[in-house]
Protein backbone atom coordinates (compact mmCIF):
# COMPACT_ATOMS: atom_id res chain seq x y z
CA UNK A 1 0.00 0.00 0.00
CA UNK A 2 1.24 3.58 -0.92
CA UNK A 3 2.13 5.63 1.83
CA UNK A 4 -0.33 9.05 2.22
CA UNK A 5 1.36 11.99 2.59
CA UNK A 6 0.08 15.41 3.91
CA UNK A 7 0.86 18.97 1.74
CA UNK A 8 -0.77 21.64 3.13
CA UNK A 9 -0.24 23.44 0.49
CA UNK A 10 -2.84 21.10 -0.96
CA UNK A 11 -4.97 21.16 1.82
CA UNK A 12 -8.60 21.58 0.67
CA UNK A 13 -9.55 22.45 4.48
CA UNK A 14 -6.86 24.86 5.30
CA UNK A 15 -6.22 24.40 8.82
CA UNK A 16 -5.41 27.18 11.99
CA UNK A 17 -2.12 27.70 10.40
CA UNK A 18 -3.94 29.50 8.07
CA UNK A 19 -5.77 32.35 10.44
CA UNK A 20 -2.69 34.59 10.77
CA UNK A 21 -3.67 37.98 12.27
CA UNK A 22 -3.47 39.76 8.60
CA UNK A 23 -6.11 37.03 7.55
CA UNK A 24 -8.28 37.77 10.45
CA UNK A 25 -8.03 41.56 9.63
CA UNK A 26 -8.88 41.04 5.89
CA UNK A 27 -11.85 38.64 6.85
CA UNK A 28 -13.13 41.38 9.42
CA UNK A 29 -13.33 43.92 7.30
CA UNK A 30 -14.80 42.19 4.75
CA UNK A 31 -17.54 41.12 6.77
CA UNK A 32 -17.72 44.79 8.38
CA UNK A 33 -18.24 46.19 4.67
CA UNK A 34 -20.74 42.90 3.72
CA UNK A 35 -23.38 44.00 6.52
CA UNK A 36 -23.20 47.66 6.12
CA UNK A 37 -26.04 49.39 4.35
CA UNK A 38 -26.33 49.87 0.67
CA UNK A 39 -25.48 53.68 0.23
CA UNK A 40 -28.97 55.35 0.30
CA UNK A 41 -29.94 56.39 -3.22
CA UNK A 42 -31.72 60.08 -2.21
CA UNK A 43 -28.35 60.80 -0.09
CA UNK A 44 -26.22 60.02 -3.80
CA UNK A 45 -28.69 62.22 -5.48
CA UNK A 46 -28.50 65.12 -3.32
CA UNK A 47 -24.61 65.05 -3.36
CA UNK A 48 -24.46 65.03 -6.99
CA UNK A 49 -26.89 67.81 -7.51
CA UNK A 50 -24.93 69.68 -5.10
CA UNK A 51 -21.89 69.57 -7.24
CA UNK A 52 -23.19 70.09 -10.51
CA UNK A 53 -24.72 73.40 -8.95
CA UNK A 54 -21.31 74.10 -7.69
CA UNK A 55 -19.47 73.33 -10.71
CA UNK A 56 -22.35 76.34 -12.23
CA UNK A 57 -20.84 78.52 -9.50
CA UNK A 58 -16.67 77.48 -10.08
CA UNK A 59 -17.16 78.61 -13.76
CA UNK A 60 -17.52 82.09 -13.07
CA UNK A 61 -14.11 82.13 -11.55
CA UNK A 62 -12.18 84.90 -13.53
CA UNK A 63 -11.37 87.89 -10.59
CA UNK A 64 -14.47 90.27 -12.35
CA UNK A 65 -16.70 87.88 -12.18
CA UNK A 66 -16.77 86.69 -8.53
CA UNK A 67 -19.57 88.95 -7.95
CA UNK A 68 -21.59 86.62 -10.44
CA UNK A 69 -20.50 83.32 -8.01
CA UNK A 70 -21.98 85.38 -4.96
CA UNK A 71 -24.98 86.15 -7.03
CA UNK A 72 -25.56 82.69 -7.74
CA UNK A 73 -25.51 81.81 -3.92
CA UNK A 74 -28.66 83.59 -3.54
CA UNK A 75 -30.48 82.80 -7.41
CA UNK A 76 -30.11 79.18 -7.06
CA UNK A 77 -32.15 78.49 -4.45
CA UNK A 78 -34.14 81.50 -5.28
CA UNK A 79 -34.75 79.42 -8.05
CA UNK A 80 -35.82 76.22 -6.38
CA UNK A 81 -38.26 78.32 -3.82
CA UNK A 82 -40.38 79.75 -7.07
CA UNK A 83 -40.70 76.65 -8.48
CA UNK A 84 -42.11 75.23 -4.95
CA UNK A 85 -44.49 77.91 -4.68
CA UNK A 86 -45.66 77.53 -8.21
CA UNK A 87 -46.27 73.90 -7.86
CA UNK A 88 -47.95 74.58 -4.30
CA UNK A 89 -50.32 77.42 -6.44
CA UNK A 90 -51.08 74.53 -8.63
CA UNK A 91 -51.92 72.27 -6.60
CA UNK A 92 -54.25 74.50 -4.44
CA UNK A 93 -55.99 75.33 -8.45
CA UNK A 94 -56.60 71.56 -8.68
CA UNK A 95 -57.82 70.70 -5.74
CA UNK A 96 -60.46 73.47 -6.49
CA UNK A 97 -61.20 72.13 -9.46
CA UNK A 98 -61.26 68.41 -7.86
CA UNK A 99 -63.87 69.77 -5.15
CA UNK A 100 -66.54 71.15 -8.27
CA UNK A 101 -66.17 68.01 -10.03
CA UNK A 102 -67.16 66.42 -7.03
CA UNK A 103 -70.16 68.54 -6.74
CA UNK A 104 -71.01 67.92 -10.14
CA UNK A 105 -70.52 64.14 -9.98
CA UNK A 106 -73.73 62.14 -10.73
CA UNK A 107 -72.38 58.94 -10.50
CA UNK A 108 -71.33 57.86 -14.41
CA UNK A 109 -68.34 57.09 -15.62
CA UNK A 110 -67.31 60.45 -17.02
CA UNK A 111 -67.54 61.71 -14.19
CA UNK A 112 -65.92 59.32 -11.97
CA UNK A 113 -62.75 59.62 -14.50
CA UNK A 114 -62.44 63.18 -13.98
CA UNK A 115 -62.12 63.22 -10.35
CA UNK A 116 -59.23 60.46 -10.84
CA UNK A 117 -57.52 62.58 -13.36
CA UNK A 118 -57.19 65.63 -10.87
CA UNK A 119 -56.31 62.80 -8.20
CA UNK A 120 -53.45 61.70 -10.57
CA UNK A 121 -52.56 65.27 -11.39
CA UNK A 122 -52.34 65.90 -7.36
CA UNK A 123 -50.26 62.86 -6.76
CA UNK A 124 -47.70 64.12 -9.43
CA UNK A 125 -47.90 67.84 -7.70
CA UNK A 126 -46.74 66.07 -4.62
CA UNK A 127 -43.57 64.26 -5.78
CA UNK A 128 -42.93 66.99 -7.75
CA UNK A 129 -42.86 69.05 -4.96
CA UNK A 130 -41.21 66.97 -2.51
CA UNK A 131 -38.30 66.46 -5.52
CA UNK A 132 -38.21 70.34 -5.45
CA UNK A 133 -38.25 70.66 -1.81
CA UNK A 134 -35.34 68.64 -1.61
CA UNK A 135 -33.60 70.53 -4.57
CA UNK A 136 -33.82 74.13 -2.39
CA UNK A 137 -32.66 72.51 0.30
CA UNK A 138 -29.14 71.40 -0.93
CA UNK A 139 -28.85 74.50 -2.74
CA UNK A 140 -29.77 76.36 -0.01
CA UNK A 141 -27.38 74.78 2.55
CA UNK A 142 -23.91 73.64 0.59
CA UNK A 143 -24.50 75.15 -2.62
CA UNK A 144 -24.89 78.59 -0.80
CA UNK A 145 -21.92 78.32 1.45
CA UNK A 146 -20.01 77.24 -1.44
CA UNK A 147 -20.93 80.98 -3.18
CA UNK A 148 -19.83 82.66 -0.09
CA UNK A 149 -16.07 80.62 0.43
CA UNK A 150 -14.96 80.62 -3.06
CA UNK A 151 -16.46 84.46 -3.77
CA UNK A 152 -15.56 86.08 -0.66
CA UNK A 153 -18.71 87.78 -0.65
CA UNK A 154 -21.94 86.99 1.80
CA UNK A 155 -25.24 88.83 1.63
CA UNK A 156 -26.05 87.38 4.54
CA UNK A 157 -28.93 84.71 5.19
CA UNK A 158 -30.73 83.20 2.85
CA UNK A 159 -34.55 84.61 3.82
CA UNK A 160 -37.49 83.13 2.02
CA UNK A 161 -39.66 84.93 -0.26
CA UNK A 162 -42.32 84.77 2.69
CA UNK A 163 -40.11 86.52 4.86
CA UNK A 164 -38.86 89.58 3.03
CA UNK A 165 -39.77 92.78 3.97
CA UNK A 166 -41.02 93.83 0.89
CA UNK A 167 -43.31 91.16 0.51
CA UNK A 168 -45.08 92.12 3.95
CA UNK A 169 -45.37 95.27 3.00
CA UNK A 170 -47.19 94.45 -0.17
CA UNK A 171 -49.25 92.40 1.75
CA UNK A 172 -50.50 95.26 4.05
CA UNK A 173 -50.99 97.57 1.38
CA UNK A 174 -51.75 95.98 -1.45
CA UNK A 175 -55.41 97.34 -1.05
CA UNK A 176 -53.97 101.42 -1.34
CA UNK A 177 -53.45 101.32 -5.04
CA UNK A 178 -56.28 102.01 -7.39
CA UNK A 179 -57.49 103.36 -9.78
CA UNK A 180 -57.45 106.81 -8.84
CA UNK A 181 -54.19 106.70 -7.02
CA UNK A 182 -52.71 105.47 -10.45
CA UNK A 183 -54.11 108.38 -12.28
CA UNK A 184 -53.73 111.00 -9.37
CA UNK A 185 -50.34 110.24 -9.28
CA UNK A 186 -48.44 108.38 -12.36
CA UNK A 187 -45.08 109.65 -11.95
CA UNK A 188 -44.73 107.75 -8.64
CA UNK A 189 -46.24 105.09 -10.19
CA UNK A 190 -43.31 102.81 -10.11
CA UNK A 191 -41.99 104.12 -7.41
CA UNK A 192 -44.58 102.98 -5.37
CA UNK A 193 -44.74 99.62 -7.04
CA UNK A 194 -41.10 98.57 -6.59
CA UNK A 195 -41.38 99.78 -2.83
CA UNK A 196 -44.50 97.45 -2.04
CA UNK A 197 -43.58 94.83 -3.92
CA UNK A 198 -45.85 94.60 -7.15
CA UNK A 199 -42.89 94.75 -9.21
CA UNK A 200 -39.59 93.16 -8.60
CA UNK A 201 -37.23 95.57 -10.93
CA UNK A 202 -33.41 93.94 -10.85
CA UNK A 203 -30.91 96.45 -8.81
CA UNK A 204 -28.38 95.68 -11.98
CA UNK A 205 -29.49 97.41 -15.22
CA UNK A 206 -27.89 94.61 -17.69
CA UNK A 207 -30.17 92.21 -16.50
CA UNK A 208 -31.17 89.76 -19.86
CA UNK A 209 -33.87 91.53 -21.17
CA UNK A 210 -34.60 94.55 -23.26
CA UNK A 211 -37.79 95.51 -21.74
CA UNK A 212 -40.00 94.89 -18.03
CA UNK A 213 -42.57 92.13 -18.23
CA UNK A 214 -45.01 92.40 -15.70
CA UNK A 215 -46.26 88.58 -14.78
Amino acid sequence: MEALTYDPNNDPHPGYDDLTPENLDRIAKALQKDLLPSEDYHAQWCRELASRLKAVIDMFDDGNDVIIQAKLGDQLPRMFEKMLDNVANRAVQVKRERAKAIRNDVGIEITQNTIEQYDEQLERLRVQWWTINEAFKVARGPVHQHAIDVSGISFGAYTRLKDLPKVQRMRARKGQLTMETYQANKDDFWTFARETGLVEAPTDQDHGADTMRLE
